[in-house]
């Protein structure tokens, strides 16, 4: 899973990079990765899917990670 960011605020910064430290292993491992001119926005991937949320939404970007972490085609049971 890459997680894409650019200035979404301390608070989501701070989940993110805690979860890209928690989940590190090589099958449920998420990235976050700063991407210039998103602004506020906040851009989920797991292979097929994306989620993009214009502001931080703890409660939307934790469903979308719960959803699909660990479940790519090369491993799709967790």
């Amino acid at each position: 899973m890459v997680i894409y960011y650019d200035d979404p605020g301390p608070e989501a910064l701070q989940t993110l990079r805690a979860w890209a430290r928690m989940f590190n292993g090589p099958w449920d491992g998420i990235v976050v990765v700063p991407r210039p001119g998103l602004g506020r926005a906040v851009i989920l991937t797991a292979w097929t899917r994306m989620l993009r949320l214009e502001s931080w939404d703890p409660e939307a970007t934790a469903a979308f990670v719960d959803a699909f972490r660990g479940r790519g085609p090369e491993r799709p049971v967790r």
